[in-house]
């Protein structure tokens, strides 16, 4: 499935974006060779909304935490772009749930 959007990621201070989803464990970014990606590296997919705690009794919030969704590695990478996968097993459409803008 290919879908346009316009999620981005900070990876070397610099933005790369989802082109495509391309299974429930594959997906290809922006940023291959050229922008000094490599086999080794590891890509973390964090919810955009954190999670809020809430101090159950006064309603105060407290603080936000980051929510981790997914690992993702590199499957394959090009100049321009990299194809990576996740290392999780599936059980349903796992990266179904990263919400594209």
């Amino acid at each position: 499935m290919s879908t346009n959007t316009k999620r981005s990621y900070t990876v070397f201070n610099k933005e790369y974006y989802v082109t495509n989803i391309l299974s429930n464990t594959d997906l290809i970014i922006t940023g291959g060779l050229e922008d000094g990606f490599n086999e080794e590296d590891t890509f973390t997919i964090i919810d955009p909304n954190p999670e809020k705690i809430i101090h159950p009794i006064t309603g105060e919030l407290l603080d936000t935490i980051e929510r981790y969704k997914d690992k993702l590695v590199v499957k394959s990478i090009k100049n321009n772009y990299t194809i990576l996968t996740t290392r999780t097993k599936i059980n349903g459409n796992k990266l179904s749930s990263i919400e594209l803008s």
